[in-house]
């Protein structure tokens, strides 16, 4: 699987209040894809099927063929938008847009400067497992099993998940890719947790339609004993790192960087 992954460098003149700012990108997201701030976009309008921020903001779709990332550094925030399959298409245009509209709109409440933008196509990265496995979840991360909420997942909840996030954006957008089929002695292999560092994010989001909506999510670290889990399972945590998993990935959520891990004991 590829996608387009384009990445946008934003300088503001002072830190923004927020820890995680993918909700803020968001908005600024659809303002600046937006043609005609004064209408409707809807599937009535002739030009809907080449249109980016009807394939952003109104998909019929539930399963969304793209998610954000939004990184604050000293001076601004570093965000990603990641385009999934066959709506890689979509990226040229996108980037135009954001070019013509630089400097046309607030982020977040402030003044802002595009410092860059860049794009390219990336693949799926692949890793072979060691005995011990770190994942870090970089943005707030929201996991769940029997509709509870998971606060420390164990590995095969988190092999679950990659695997799903992977086969919901294959099923719509890159059926050549369809489905990842896991062989299911893999879920079953033991992995104990090693060590673990989790906190819960809350995050109240303000739409343009002035509705809340709660998003809440684990930031931290949590390693796992991998020391009799088939390497190529490395290549199954890929997948979520590759496309962000559980809910809210559109708003920034999901982000997860898996790493070959030290042995603590």
């Amino acid at each position: 699987m590829k996608c387009s992954l384009v990445t946008i460098d934003i300088a503001l003149p002072k830190r923004l209040d927020l820890e995680f700012p993918g909700s803020v990108f968001r908005g600024w997201l659809g303002n600046t894809l937006k043609c005609d701030p004064g209408m409707n976009c809807s599937v009535e309008c002739s030009d809907h099927k080449k249109c980016p921020y009807y394939m952003v903001f109104k998909e019929e779709i539930d399963v969304k063929p793209f998610s954000t990332l939004s990184i604050p550094y000293e001076g601004g925030i570093r965000n990603f938008i990641k385009i999934y399959g066959d709506r890689r298409k979509f990226a040229p245009r996108i980037l135009t847009m954001i070019h013509e509209h630089e400097n046309s709109r607030h982020f977040g409440g402030l003044p802002y400067m595009i410092e860059s933008i860049q794009a390219r196509i990336i693949e799926l990265p692949r890793m072979q497992l060691k005995d011990t496995t770190e994942v870090v979840f970089t943005t707030p991360t929201h996991l769940t099993h029997e509709d509870h909420q998971e606060l420390l997942p164990d590995f095969a909840a988190l092999m679950r998940s990659c695997v799903r996030s992977y086969n919901r954006i294959a099923k719509y957008y890159d059926e050549k890719n369809y489905p990842c089929r896991v062989p299911p002695e893999m879920f079953d292999s033991p992995a104990d947790i090693l060590d673990y560092t989790v906190r819960t994010v809350n995050i109240l989001h303000q739409n343009r339609y002035d509705h809340s909506i709660s998003l809440e999510g684990i930031v931290g670290s949590i390693s796992y004993d991998t020391s009799e889990v088939a390497p190529e399972a490395g290549n199954i945590l890929k997948m979520g790192e590759f496309l962000q998993i559980g809910k809210h990935s559109t708003y920034g959520f999901g982000g997860m960087v898996v790493k070959q891990g030290m042995c603590t004991s």
